[in-house]
Formats: structure tokens, sequence, C-alpha cells
């Protein structure tokens, strides 16, 4: 026993608890008679305790090996034990052993221990099959669970439906085992299961969203051939095929065909061909199938009535989806919040004013809340056509019952009133003052609403700031001009204040906010550096408070407003509380430079290790993401959001390869972003070049490598940070205001684009 004890902390690497674990573990099974030839005297009255113990060694290594948290540790006292010739493994051991081997992936030490149950004339049973298959599915490995599959099945044993389910749904996972998968399925009757009713779904799914719908067809049709009874669940998968490729009438005719064989549709097979016939403007036909729903013995719910309402409104067609909203009542199903703000935008949109005007107050009766869209569409429909009164009556209506009013729809009617009838613009205005107003509503812009019509009618810069400090000063306490209000101003009005501060001090980020993620130092330090110089309050962050620190005191003292927060980006909670703290500190945010990057590994694509890929993806691409999903909420109208790329996006160099297609998934996440955020936010990108900061110090340090960089740019030399700095302040200023979706390359001239 000493000579194991000696082999197993051998391989234990000089770790202390290690050694430690394998000595208590080893202590466990040192007592029994064949390992203890060499035990002290003084150890006996155990070797007597074990001599009338009914427990054996494999029982108790089996033990040992199953209270083992490490595998490797597992397999190894396996291997020792197995050495003596005494020790016989029982079943027990070696499914313990496999399941854990696998769990942990070690598929090479796994693999042999199945072919040694077979030389130890061990049956594989239905529960280790299963653990192995699904430990390959797991794995993302289906040629490994198929090749497994087979080589189990040379066990003489038989397996059972689930283990062909189990091994089917692990192949049609990935789409270039679909048809390994069915040629299984073929043959599975040799093997003494023949497919069920799940298997043939899970085929039938996998062609369906192979868009194979043929054959998919056809394995409905082989399931009554065989007297393999289908379920509702067969037939929604093939209609959900059938609609996604457009083939909405093939899937009418599947439905009438499971009608008539005695299933009943559930909503999902109607929800799916109501939508699909209102996609293909068949509106008819989704009338008709609403009304047949009832009679067939499935009453239908909100979702439907809501999805044939809204392909009526999207044709232009709201009389009839009025008619079916008024039919939902009768049919035992309430109109809700959607049904009422999808008729009312439809009608918005065709003109019938009057007739969303009976519905808004519908609605209000009702208790619903008033969608801000629909209802400002509704009061400058009648603004357009004069109804001053309609107007203010909604207007009046809203203010009742929500207590809040969006600015732009006070400008419309304000200025609509102007143009009409000025003298009716002040009784309009103290009729709207006598509304009771919550602290904090927007009704505080009415006066704001009032400037600007004003202000845009009056000439010469002077006369309106004189005007403007008139406007703030009727204005409430509460919507007083500063920093912080000055997102309750309207848009016009916002611009004619940042006119006159950007005219007063010159400053293109003047009364503006800027984050800056990983600025403490190189690209982002600039960056922030040259935000703040242009009149931006800036928020800085880094993963450590004392690099933080670092940066806050070197911007203040240039006379900077900093704010700095501690942000690891790829952190959801360390994520929030940088928008937190910078909604606390100046409540808007303007600017949004997202600059973190990371590059752990100088390895290859193909031998870049799974956590490193994380890594790289989580905070190259994901945490800008996540970081706008936060922040989008509190943007600006007419903010800007510029993502820091790399030259090393359009041609990624050796060592820094899975860096490069990291930074290339910016080029398309601006241009995506870019589509999203407009028209109240531009998004627009930068690749720099080669500059020689901290980060890229593994490159430039090198005189060789740098010189090789020098020689690829036009202008002769390695990027500066001021230069990035510059650009990237040139894209999130109003110089850029009609650019967006665009990369900018600050390389020197050196060669890119894909």
């Amino acid at each position: 026993m000493r000579r194991v004890l000696l082999c197993l902390l051998n391989v234990t690497n000089n770790d202390a608890k290690y050694r430690a674990k394998v000595t208590q573990s080893c202590a466990y099974f040192s007592s029994t008679s064949p390992y203890c030839q060499d035990q002290p005297v003084q150890d006996r009255h155990i070797e007597e305790h074990e001599r009338h113990s009914s427990t054996g060694p494999a029982t108790r290594i089996h033990k040992l090996i199953a209270s083992q948290s490490d595998p490797l540790l597992a397999k190894e006292i396996f291997d020792l034990a197995s050495r003596h010739p005494d020790f016989q493994p029982s079943y027990a051991v070696f499914h313990s052993l496999i399941i854990k081997l696998g769990r942990a992936h070690h598929f090479s030490l796994m693999e042999p221990l199945l072919h040694s149950l077979k030389y130890h004339r061990f049956t594989i049973s239905p529960s280790l099959f299963s653990h192995i298959i699904q430990i390959y599915g797991d794995a993302r490995n289906p040629e490994k669970a198929l090749k497994t599959f087979y080589t189990i099945l040379e066990f003489n044993m038989k397996p059972r439906r689930r283990h062909l389910n189990q091994i089917l749904e692990i192949l049609v996972a990935h789409r270039d085992f679909i048809r390994p998968a069915f040629d299984l399925f073929k043959s599975a009757h040799r093997y003494g299961v023949p497919p069920n009713t799940r298997s043939y779904n899970i085929l039938m799914r996998a062609f369906c969203l192979n868009d194979d719908l043929s054959i998919a067809c056809s394995l409905l049709d082989k399931m009554y051939e065989r007297d393999v009874l289908p379920d509702v669940e067969s037939y929604r998968i093939l209609i959900q095929g059938l609609c996604r490729k457009s083939q909405v009438n093939k899937a009418v005719d599947l439905l009438d065909d499971m009608l008539n064989k005695g299933f009943l549709p559930d909503t999902f097979c109607y929800t799916t061909l109501l939508n699909s016939l209102c996609r293909k403007k068949q509106l008819r036909e989704a009338y008709k199938l609403l009304c047949r729903m009832k009679v067939k013995g499935c009453n239908p719910d909100i979702v439907h009535y809501n999805t044939v309402i809204l392909g009526f409104c999207r044709e232009g067609r709201a009389l009839d989806a009025c008619k079916v909203l008024e039919e939902m009542p009768e049919n035992g199903c309430l109109p809700n919040l959607v049904s009422y703000r999808t008729l009312v935008g439809g009608l918005c949109d065709q003109g019938m004013y009057e007739k969303a005007k009976d519905y808004v107050n519908e609605m209000v009766s009702k208790g619903f809340s008033l969608h801000f869209s629909r209802v400002h569409t509704l009061i400058m429909g009648f603004c357009g056509l004069g109804k001053i009164d309609e107007a203010c009556e909604i207007v009046e209506v809203l203010l009742k019952h929500q207590n809040t009013l969006h600015i732009d729809t006070w400008d419309g009617i304000i200025g609509r009133v102007c143009e009409d009838d000025a003298e009716r613009l002040g009784d309009i205005l103290e009729e709207i003052k006598k509304v009771e107003i919550k602290p904090g509503s927007r009704i505080v812009d009415i006066g704001a609403g009032f400037g600007d019509f004003i202000i845009n009618r009056i000439k010469g810069r002077s006369r309106k700031k004189i005007i403007l400090d008139e406007i703030l000063d009727e204005m409430s306490p509460s919507s007083h001009y500063n920093k912080i209000d000055e997102p309750f101003l309207p848009l016009k009005l916002q611009t004619k204040v940042k006119e006159m501060e950007t005219e007063k001090t010159g400053k293109r980020f003047a009364g503006k906010v800027a984050i800056v993620t990983a600025s403490t130092q190189g690209i982002g330090f600039a960056i922030a550096q040259c935000l703040g110089f242009e009149g931006a309050s800036l928020v800085i962050s880094s993963r450590k408070q004392k690099n933080v620190d670092e940066a806050v005191e070197k911007l203040r003292g240039k006379g900077i407003e900093v704010l700095g927060v501690v942000c690891h980006v790829s952190n959801s909670q360390h994520r929030k509380n940088l928008i937190e703290k910078t909604l606390q500190k100046y409540g808007r945010i303007d600017v949004i430079v997202s600059n973190a990057a990371a590059n752990p590994s100088v390895d290859s694509i193909l031998e870049t290790k799974e956590s490193i890929l994380d890594k790289l993806w989580d905070i190259n691409v994901k945490a800008s993401i996540l970081l706008l999903q936060d922040a989008v909420a509190h943007l600006q109208k007419g903010s800007s959001v510029v993502l820091i790329s790399s030259i090393t996006a359009f041609n990624p160099p050796a060592g820094m390869s899975m860096y490069g297609v990291t930074k290339t998934a910016l080029l398309g996440l601006t241009k995506a972003l870019a589509a999203e955020m407009a028209p109240n936010t531009r998004v627009n990108c930068v690749a720099p070049g080669f500059v020689p900061t901290h980060f890229a110090e593994f490159l430039t340090k090198s005189d060789e490598i740098r010189n090789s960089l020098v020689e690829k740019t036009l202008l002769n030399r390695l990027g500066k940070t001021e230069d990035m700095a510059s650009a990237a302040a040139f894209l999130a200023s109003d110089d850029a205001a009609y650019i967006t979706g665009e990369t900018l390359v600050v390389a020197g001239g050196m060669p890119s684009r894909l």
C-alpha cells in the first residue's frame, strides 16, 4: 500500500492541498488485507474490523471514486487499484467513472473504459447508454455521439425508444447531421426500436427548419402507413413550416385535413396561420378562419383578434378592423389595450379622426392608458383640419387621466393656433394652466413651446437671447434651464441654447455630457481629454479605482469637469452603475464612446481556448451592445455613439487574429445600430492604426516590428493618441451631424478596407 500511496502522491504536482486530499482518500481503503502487507502493528485492529466486514475492496474503491470531485484523480485511483491482481472492478465502478470523465469532457479517457466494459463482459445499462449519448450532445459533438451509439450496439444491447429519440435530437440540432439522423431513423427497426410519434416529430421539425418541406410532409404520410398515430404537434410542426415558406394555402389544407381526421388544432396553429394570411394580405381568408375557429370548437383569443385587426389596419381597411373589434364581446373576448391602440392608429392613418376620437374616449372610460404616438397623431390630425376645439378636447382628456403631454404635441397645437388665430393663444394657455399638474409633469413645457414658436419668428441673435431669457423666467421653477433640466426643453429651444453657448465659449461640446469607457490611459484618455477641452462634462471609467482616481486628478488639473466611475464593461451591474451615476450627476447623456477592448492571447484562431474566445467576444463586442441597451432610453435627441474598432478589423494580422475578428464585428454593429437608433442618435466608428500605447506595447516595442508597421503607412510614422481623439471628437460633434453608420480609418494611409 505504501507503494500505491507513493504513486498517488507523485501525480499531485507538489500541490499541498491536493497531496493532503490524496493521502486522506488513500487512508480510506489502505486498511484492507490485500493492500496492507506492510501495515504497522498498531493498525491491526482496523485489519481485524475489515476482516469481519461485508464490504470488499471493490465496493470501497467504488465509494472512493464516487466521492472524488476531480475525475482525473478518480481515474488515477482506479488505474492504481486495477494493478493489484485481487482487484475486480464492479459495474458500478465503471458506471461512476465513465460519467465523471464524460461530464468533464475527458473523452480520450472515457472511451477506453467503454471497451473495458466489453472485456469484463458487462452489459451497458440503459441509464449509462442515455448518459453517454447526452454527454456528447452537451459537448456539441454529434459525430462522436453517433459513433458511440453504434459502438454500444455492438455490446448486443437493445436500445430503447428514448435512446433513439435522444440521439436524433442531438443530430438534428446540427444542420450537417440531419441526413445521418434520417438514415438512422430509417434503419431503427433493425435494432428492434421502430420510431414512434416523437421520432417522426423530431425529423419533421428538422426538415421544416432546413426547408425540406417535401420530406417533412412525406413523413406524415408514412406515419399513417406504418400505423404510427400523429399528434397535434405533428400537424403544428408542418403548418408552421409551410407558413415559414409562405405556402399558406397548403397550410390551410393541412388544417382541414387535421380536422377531418378528428384532431382539434390548438391556438398556436391558428395563430401561425392568421399571421401568415395577414402578411400575404389574404385578409378575407384570415377573417373566415377567425370565424371558423369557434364553429370548430376552438374559441379565438385576444391574440387572434389583434392579429386580424392589425392586418386590416395595415392594408388601410380600418372600418373592417372596427367590425372585428365590435364582434369580440359577442364571442366572449374583450378588447385589450393593444386592440384599441392598433385601431386608433389605423383610423388616424386613414384620416378618420372623429371615429378615432370615439375609440379614445372608449379607452379612457375603460381605464386604458393612452399611447402617446397614437394620441399625438390624432391631435395633429385635428389641428391639420383646423379643428382646434377637438384637438384641445383630446388634450384635456389626456391631461385629466395621465397628467402628461409630450412637448412636440404642445408645439404643434400652439403653432397651429398662432397661424390661424393668434388671439386665441392666450386663452388656450390660460385654460391649460388651470389643470392641476403633479410635480415633475412635462406640462411645464407649455411655456417653452410658446417660446419656441416666438423665437423662430424673431430675427437677430441678440434679440432672441432676450426673448429666451424672458421665457425661461416665466416657466415654472422645476423647468428653469440648467444642465440637469435642459432635456425638458423642446428640441428647437435646446438647439438655440446650445448655439448660444457654443457662440459664447467656442466649444463644440458645451453643455453636453460624454461617457468614455476604458478612458484612464492611452487612446481612451486622449479622447476623454479632447472632449473635455471642447466643453463636455466627462464620465470616465476603468476596471481599477486607482487608475480612475489618477485620471480624474489629471483632467481636473486641466480645468475639465469630470466624474470617475469604476466599470468593468463585461459586468452588467458595473454598466448599470455607470449609467445611473452619470444621470445622477448630470441628468443626461449626449455622447458615448465605447473604447474598452482586450487581447489576452496571441494564439492563432484555431488554437485559441474557448475561455479566451468568450472573453474577447464579451469585452470587444458584447459589452458595447449591452451598454447601449442600458443607455438608449436616456440618450438625448441628436446624441452620438462612437465605437472604437481597429485597422486589424480589415486584415487581422498574426498574433491578433481573433482580436481582429471581434473588431470586424464592430464594423457591422455600427451599420446595424445606425439603422436602429436613427434618427435620434448617430452611430459611427473609428478604426485606429497602430499607436504606441501600453495596449500595443508588444508590437511597438520591437524596433523590427515597429519599422515594418511604419513602412506600411503613407505618412511614414505611427499614429498618436491625439490623432485618434480628434477623429472621435469630430464624429461625436455636430460637425458630423449628417454622418452615421460610417467607419473612419485613422491609420496614416495604411492599406485597409475589406
